[in-house]
């Protein structure tokens, strides 16, 4: 498959920021070669690489970290890192 053909497979999609075994499940290669594809992509302008192992398809800030900030509360308490929360 072709970097052009994986970049509008995923434009195509629903998602605009992958990770890479998400990419290798939308094009169905191992997740290596996902990492190679994400890499050429990036080089050639047609994706932007947000953290190590996630590429996105948009300049759109919102959707961007939209993605980050679920991925974080995920591995966060927000109790814990909150200073305002309430005393229960």
């Amino acid at each position: 498959m072709k970097i052009y053909e994986i970049r509008d497979n995923a434009l195509y999609s629903v998602r605009l920021v992958y990770k890479t075994r998400q990419l290798a499940k939308l094009v169905g290669v191992p997740d290596s070669h996902a990492k190679v594809y994400a890499y050429r992509l990036v080089q050639k302008g047609m994706a932007w690489r947000l953290s190590r192992g996630s590429i996105s398809f948009t300049h759109d800030t919102c959707a961007r970290a939209k993605t980050h900030f679920y991925r974080c509360r995920a591995n966060k308490n927000p109790r814990k890192n909150s200073i305002t929360s309430p005393n229960i």
